[in-house]
């Protein structure tokens, strides 16, 4: 917004960028608190049809927002930004267990490809989680982590992968 207002302030057909460093940096008496960065929505349509996934998966974008929250606190907190990815890591290896019994149970015939990719995401997590710890606090690590969530776990996953295979059963849900 102040980029915008400042671009029409100096009259037409100009471009100001938005310094998001200088934005991101809390006042005084906000110190400990999370700045609003970005923050994840669920919408009905990301629903992949069974009604207990599409909790889990919005309990995941709660989990995710912590997430983002944490690592945009001011000063930097790398205690609160492990916590954060621990419980989601945590939330989601417990989602794709109670995933892969209900795929099972369905009778799924994409069960085994589904459960790899599972295997994969977590050995991705779990390769960020050791990096993170072994360099607390690095914007590096942390913005690993929230490429991570974003493109491989929601968009990826959630938001396709998912929704695919759930599509692809009867629907007896």
């Amino acid at each position: 917004d102040e980029a915008m207002y400042h671009a029409k302030k100096s009259g037409r057909n100009a471009v100001v960028l938005c310094d998001v460093v200088t934005q991101a940096v809390a006042p005084a008496d906000t110190v400990g608190q999370a700045p609003f960065i970005v923050q994840l929505r669920w919408k009905p349509a990301f629903s992949c049809g069974h009604p207990a996934i599409d909790q889990e998966h919005q309990a995941l974008f709660e989990l995710a927002n912590r997430l983002i929250d944490s690592a945009s606190l001011q000063p930097p907190q790398p205690e609160a930004f492990a916590a954060a990815f621990n419980a989601l890591l945590s939330h989601i290896t417990t989602h794709f267990s109670h995933e892969e019994a209900l795929l099972r149970e369905l009778g799924s015939t994409g069960l085994t490809e589904h459960a790899g990719l599972h295997q994969t995401l977590l050995a991705q997590a779990w390769k960020l989680q050791e990096k993170s710890r072994a360099e607390p606090g690095s914007p590096a690590a942390m913005q690993a982590m929230l490429k991570f969530l974003a493109t491989e776990m929601v968009a990826n996953h959630v938001l396709h992968a998912d929704r695919a295979i759930f599509a692809a059963l009867p629907r007896q849900l």
